[in-house]
């Protein structure tokens, strides 16, 4: 465990040192990276879900990580909104689609409109209302609070409710008849990496010098990007196994 761990923080520093270099290129990797980790999960997730159905239909899996990667990742970041809410990252990362941006958006259109309907064919209709919303919520929604609420109601959500098939706490508080523990106890894992996010953030911006109120979310956001690589790597196994 103790090796793992070192393994583990050694990717995410070097990842931290990667984005803080080269931001652009960092951040356009990242934009991909999350994609792809956010619409496996989600896929994952719904393929547990039919593993544990007596009645699931068939799930075009593929078509579904696709488009429930894309939406919440790509359509806020080529926005006419994005600008203003990326100037308040880094103002680097404005142009980084190199004037692409509508052609990026028509792609992700066209990866959402197959999916949907590759899901109504299937009559899979609640998950072709959960990729709707998720298309609603980047078109309407100003970008960083599309991905928060992205991030903290779908993908962490469903994250962690996959965590208690692993965790033996979990499953022993759901043997018991305590669903609230079962989930809770998949949630306290994650807190001391909450909480090193921010120290650590903190001592990168005092080592870096200058304002803190300029600097906290981009070194805020590069950590949690960082911490994404390793944590990627990690889930693979059990993401493959949902969907195989």
């Amino acid at each position: 465990m103790a090796g793992f761990i070192a393994v583990y923080v050694a990717v995410a520093i070097i990842a931290v040192i990667a984005l803080l270099t080269w931001n652009v290129a960092g951040f356009i990797f990242v934009v991909a990276m999350s994609a792809v980790h956010f619409g496996i999960g989600d896929a994952a997730f719904i393929s547990e879900i039919d593993r544990r159905s007596f009645d699931s239909k068939n799930f075009p899996r593929f078509s579904y990580a696709a488009a429930g990667g894309a939406l919440p990742v790509i359509i806020p970041l080529v926005s006419e909104k994005s600008s203003a809410a990326l100037e308040r990252v880094n103002t680097s990362l404005i142009n980084w689609h190199q004037g692409f941006n509508g052609e990026i958006l028509l792609l992700t259109l066209a990866i959402f409109i197959f999916a949907l309907l590759r899901l109504l064919q299937k009559r899979r209709i609640t998950d072709a209302i959960d990729l709707s919303l998720l298309y609603l919520l980047a078109l309407i929604a100003p970008p960083l609070v599309a991905f928060a609420v992205y991030f903290g109601c779908w993908h962490a959500m469903r994250h962690t409710a996959r965590l208690t098939l692993v965790l033996p706490r979990s499953q022993k508080a759901f043997e018991d008849g305590r669903s609230l523990r079962a989930f809770l106890s998949a949630i306290w894992p994650g807190v001391p990496a909450l909480v090193g996010t921010f120290v650590v953030a903190g001592i990168v911006i005092a080592v870096r010098g200058g304002s803190v109120s300029d600097q906290f979310l981009w070194i805020t956001l590069v950590i949690v990007w960082a911490l994404t690589v390793p944590h990627m790597a990690v889930t693979a196994r059990l993401d493959r196994k949902a969907l195989s």
